[in-house]
């Protein structure tokens, strides 16, 4: 069962906290965020054995999760 706090700012997993997706974000921004990271995800499987891949696509989703809210300052 997932619990949300009442900021929205965190869910609660299997009795883990962890940091959601800011809720203060646009429906067409986080559309784009989302599509973003999913490519990235796809990237970093395609990669393979190629390391500049693999840290261009670890990058690309480190850069999306962040503004996504799900990374860096509260």
């Amino acid at each position: 069962m997932t619990v949300q706090t009442p900021d929205r700012r965190y869910t609660v997993v299997d009795g883990v906290l962890q940091r959601a997706t800011n809720p203060a974000l646009g429906e067409a921004e986080l559309v784009a965020l989302v599509t973003e990271l999913f490519e990235a995800r796809q990237a970093v499987k395609a990669a393979g054995e190629d390391d500049i891949a693999m840290r261009d696509a670890r990058t690309r989703i480190y850069k999306a999760r962040r503004a996504l809210g799900e990374r860096g300052p509260v």
